[in-house]
């Protein structure tokens, strides 16, 4: 690089209110770096939560939980329930925001229109090519309970 590219380059960074041309890699290493698995939260044991009674989440119907500060989405599926982190892999969009297609058991993105499936996690559509954390979700006595590892 030019010996005055690298004050030019500053001076444009701080025309567009950056003080420091490094703060924009320094933000993306820690974004990177805070995306942990929700399941690095949780004890090394495997552990029930208690959701909502079945009857709370009838079919084409979804929900947010909260988890260890993570946040898990519910899906009735036409009958079969479903549980999925409710994040999009792409760029950490509320994937409970978007629409919800209980017949193809997929939640679209509403910030980019990413399409994942909710029964592996995986986006079937760009621009997500990551997939997302799902869960097993089991119903005792008319409770619908998510497991945790």
């Amino acid at each position: 690089m030019l010996a005055g590219a690298d004050s030019s380059r500053a001076s444009a960074d701080a025309s567009r209110g950056r003080s420091d041309p490094d703060d924009e890699d320094r933000d993306r290493r820690y974004n990177a770096y805070s995306r942990h698995r929700i399941s690095d939260a949780v004890p090394e044991m495997a552990s029930r939560v208690d959701i909502c009674p079945v009857s709370d989440l009838p079919p084409g119907a979804s929900r947010r939980v909260e988890i260890e500060d993570f946040d898990i989405g519910i899906f009735n599926c036409n009958g079969q329930l479903l549980a999925m982190e409710d994040r999009c892999s792409h760029d950490d969009g509320d994937l409970l925001e978007g629409p919800f297609d209980p017949e193809g058991c997929t939640v679209e993105c509403p910030r980019h229109g990413s399409i994942f499936d909710l029964h592996s996690g995986r986006p079937t559509t760009l621009p997500a090519y990551e997939a997302v954390e799902t869960f097993p979700v089991l119903v005792e006595d008319g409770v619908i309970k998510l497991e945790l590892e």
